[in-house]
């Protein structure tokens, strides 16, 4: 839009894309439509040629980017990753959990596996370029190099859970042990530290699944000798 000698942008994201029209759907931000008050949807959005002079692109932001991307998509296979959601309705910093478990060398791309919290299918999978931009690799917080190989290998490892209560902070988490596992579910259970939970008058424990990554993985305990 031009208003006197003032170029004026409306701001807004790419939600969709056709290759054979090759356009893209863009879903305009709440201060475009004037809703204030509730969620923009497609309907709020316009199609346009993706090669338009009228699209000015912006770099996605950079902690969006990953450094932390292996640097053989072979070495790929196995690791965590999140997801930036593209849902019409995502919010910023809506992401998907998941895990890598197939690479195809030859199209460059990887095979993620959602974890069964995100997903209500028993297997959600989706493809992604390796160099996506929405895939974003792990960091030291999800560091996965001690889980051992096998879930029936997992009792008794010290692991810390990230706290995922609305008014947790950045690195806060809460430590515990695997005291069981669930081979057919996928899953572990964690049995919660007392001084962590705050709730010293019973035990604490969640079910998660084995390769999440919101478990950090420690050592594994020593078991007493009878």
């Amino acid at each position: 839009q031009q208003s006197g000698n003032e170029v004026l942008f409306y701001t807004g994201r790419v939600v969709s894309a056709d290759v054979e029209k090759q356009t893209i759907h863009v879903v305009f931000d709440s201060a475009t439509t004037g809703k204030f008050d509730e969620e923009c949807s497609v309907e709020d959005g316009e199609e346009f040629y993706w090669l338009s002079n009228e699209i000015r692109w912006v770099a996605l932001k950079p902690n969006l980017l990953s450094k932390n991307r292996p640097t053989s998509i072979v070495k790929s296979i196995g690791m965590k990753v999140e997801v930036v959601s593209r849902e019409p309705d995502a919010l910023e910093g809506d992401v998907f959990t998941g895990t890598v478990v197939e690479a195809n060398i030859a199209k460059n791309q990887i095979l993620v596996r959602f974890d069964k919290k995100e997903s209500t299918d028993d297997d959600d999978l989706e493809e992604f370029d390796f160099d996506s931009p929405y895939v974003v690799w792990p960091d030291a917080l999800h560091d996965t190099s001690n889980r051992p190989k096998s879930i029936e290998d997992s009792v008794g490892y010290s692991v810390e859970v990230v706290d995922s209560e609305p008014l947790a902070e950045e690195g806060d988490m809460f430590s515990g042990e695997i005291v069981s596992y669930n081979k057919s579910k996928g899953t572990v259970r964690v049995k919660f530290n007392v001084e962590d939970t705050g709730n010293d008058m019973e035990d604490d424990y969640e079910d998660l699944d084995w390769d999440s990554s919101d478990i950090v993985w420690g050592a594994k305990q020593a078991v007493p000798k009878k």
